[in-house]
């Protein structure tokens, strides 16, 4: 990426900074009753760090398909269930009030969160070795985004497969064939823990890298499907797929905890239930983006649109999937104008806009409708850029 939109983006970084610590250091409620206040229950205090917890309890008992309708695939609940076993204290009557209790499920925890901040420090190291400064920006950029916050907190797995994505954005162009493969696994793996990231194998489709495709796909199955015989068995499949339409369901949505990131879910906040073919819509415009779009940040938003457009439980940290095209921004060889407008509005969806500033919102749900205000904005704006550049030979400018 050019030095312009570099500076771009590390002033948007500081400028959040600040506001981040004035937040947190004055009267943002929000931030406090979510990050420090130890209560029972509620976001907080017990609550913390619930889906890490969850997911040990329900690996470790069984049946997490078809009685406690989880949505993560068998690989994933292999994981916890390892996880659970090395925590050998924990029995029938252990629940998750027992493991906010117990140090050794912190470190359980801390263990997880250290590989994946260790992991995401060398993909970088390997993306960009020559470049100290950038490794250090993107890193910053990753863990200080208020979605990424909102996920550690959660202890959500959301957290690794994201930056399972990114690394396969980083690393599928990599002059190095056994790192560029490590990043057909990653993309695998980042599907064997969420399922949603598999659309983002349409990249290698668009580039005609069928042999790739081939490869990642396979990657895919056996990461994905092969994991069931050793949990839960094959009829899981059929459970994971119901729990999943569960979610996507928009009724779902508590409207107070909630950013709208999709059509339907946004209109729903009003009393408007929109008929199954006006949201059928919405994805057909973010596939007419998608196909006409040449870049591979472009894509890879389009891409993100879609899945944001699906969810219907915890927006706050799913907006996390927003990182991965600003990181695919920094791939990018050419910016115009455009390029950088959409830049800075997907550091805004990060940062700025996340930043629960208590004392500029005078209605908390009218302040999340901002994340549905900076979607519309970002489709637009690709929209734009697609018919400019299809208009005419050169770019606007060049940042």
């Amino acid at each position: 990426m050019k030095k312009k939109s570099l500076y771009i983006y590390c002033g948007l970084l500081i400028f959040s900074s600040i506001l981040f610590l004035i937040t947190i250091n004055t009267i943002s409620k929000n931030f406090y009753d979510a990050f420090l206040v130890a209560s029972s229950g509620g976001v907080s205090g017990d609550d913390r760090f619930m889906d890490f917890f969850n997911s040990i309890r329900d690996a470790r008992d069984g049946r997490v398909y078809d009685q406690r309708g989880v949505i993560y695939p068998a690989l994933i609940n292999c994981f916890f269930w390892g996880v659970s076993v090395c925590l050998p204290f924990l029995d029938e009557g252990w629940g998750v009030p027992e493991m906010h209790a117990s140090a050794a499920s912190h470190i359980a925890y801390i263990a997880f969160i250290a590989l994946c901040v260790l992991f995401y420090w060398i993909i970088l190291s390997k993306a960009f070795p020559q470049q100290k400064k950038m490794k250090l920006l993107l890193f910053s950029a990753t863990f200080l985004s208020m979605p990424m916050l909102w996920a550690l907190e959660r202890g959500n797995v959301l957290i690794a497969s994201v930056l399972c994505v990114i690394s396969f954005i980083l690393l599928k162009d990599h002059e190095n064939k056994k790192i560029r493969e490590l990043g057909f696994v990653l993309l695998a793996v980042a599907t064997a823990i969420k399922i949603y990231p598999a659309l983002f194998v349409l990249l290698l489709l668009f580039e005609k890298r069928y042999k790739e495709l081939i490869r990642t796909a396979i990657y895919i199955f056996v990461l994905l499907i092969l994991p069931f015989v050793f949990y839960d068995g094959y009829t899981g499949l059929a459970y994971v797929a119901k729990s999943i339409f569960r979610f996507v369901d928009f009724h779902n949505i508590k409207e107070s905890q909630a950013y709208a990131t999709s059509l339907a879910e946004y209109l729903k906040r009003f009393q408007i239930t929109l008929p199954s073919a006006a949201i059928l819509l919405t994805y057909v415009f973010y596939v007419i983006l998608l196909i006409f779009s040449k870049k591979t940040y472009a894509k890879c938003l389009m891409i993100t649109l879609i899945i944001l457009n699906m969810s219907g439980s915890q927006i706050i940290y799913n907006s996390l999937y927003l990182l991965i095209p600003i990181m695919a921004l920094f791939k990018e060889k050419e910016l115009n104008i455009f390029d950088l407008l959409i830049f800075i509005v997907l550091g805004f969806t990060q940062f700025l806009n996340a930043i629960p500033l208590s004392f500029l919102k005078t209605d908390y749900l009218l302040w999340n409708n901002s994340i549905f205000y900076l979607i519309v904005a970002l489709s637009f704006l690709v929209g734009v850029n697609i018919v400019v550049e299809r208009c005419r030979r050169k770019p606007l400018a060049q940042s």
